[in-house]
Order: C-alpha cells, then sequence, then structure tokens
C-alpha cells in the first residue's frame, strides 16, 4: 500500500511494535499520524519522534467514546483517515468471551483504565 499522503492513526502507537508502526507510516510520506497510546506521555514521544506530521493523543482504546474523540481529533488534523491501524489490545473480562459489552468491562474492574 502506498501511504505518502495519506492520513493514518496507530493505537498503542506509545512503544513497541506501535512505535514503530508509527514511525515507519511517517517515513512513507504520509500527510499526517496520529499516535494513539493509553499512556498519552508515550504517545506524545513518539509523534515528536515523528516530527511536524505526527501528533499524539492518549486513547483508552476499550472506551468507544475515546475511539470517537480519537477519530475526531485525527480529522481535524489531518483530514479524514484512510488508514487505521489498530494495534493496541485488551483483555475482556471474561477470558475467551470477546462479546462482551463496554458495560461489562466497567463492572468488572472498577476504577480500572476504563471510565
Amino acid at each position: 500500500m502506498k501511504l505518502a499522503g495519506k492520513s493514518v492513526v496507530v493505537t498503542g502507537g506509545g512503544n513497541g511494535i506501535g512505535r514503530a508502526l508509527a514511525e515507519r507510516f511517517a517515513a512513507e510520506g504520509t500527510r499526517g499520524v496520529t499516535v494513539a497510546d493509553i499512556d498519552g506521555e508515550w504517545a506524545r514521544k513518539t509523534a515528536e519522534r515523528i516530527g511536524e506530521q505526527g501528533i499524539g493523543v492518549g486513547c483508552d482504546v476499550s472506551d468507544p467514546d475515546a475511539i470517537s474523540r480519537l477519530v475526531s481529533t485525527a480529522e481535524e488534523s489531518f483530514g479524514p483517515i484512510d488508514v487505521f491501524c489498530s494495534n493496541a489490545g485488551f483483555t475482556d473480562p471474561a477470558p475467551g468471551d470477546l462479546g462482551q459489552p463496554v458495560t461489562a468491562w466497567r463492572s468488572a474492574h472498577p476504577g480500572g483504565p476504563v471510565r
């Protein structure tokens, strides 16, 4: 896939594979890379490494409202999203049962990272 001129979002981009993906996408000439991570500071550090075509956003991918805010921020910054690299992950409250709604997660993890 040619990424030159594209807008890309990378979740879990604060370190590891996500950081490597974000940096590689930027090197391919994207118009912008929105780096998202539950640790907003790490997301911003990755974006700083990318330069002016990167922005860092704190985002908990288990929260649909946070994903909506992430999409809005990316689109406001770089226009329509062309590639959404869903690299971040989380486990559900009942391992193996991927059909759990966010409300089940919240009740199983009171005070946890999902707000």
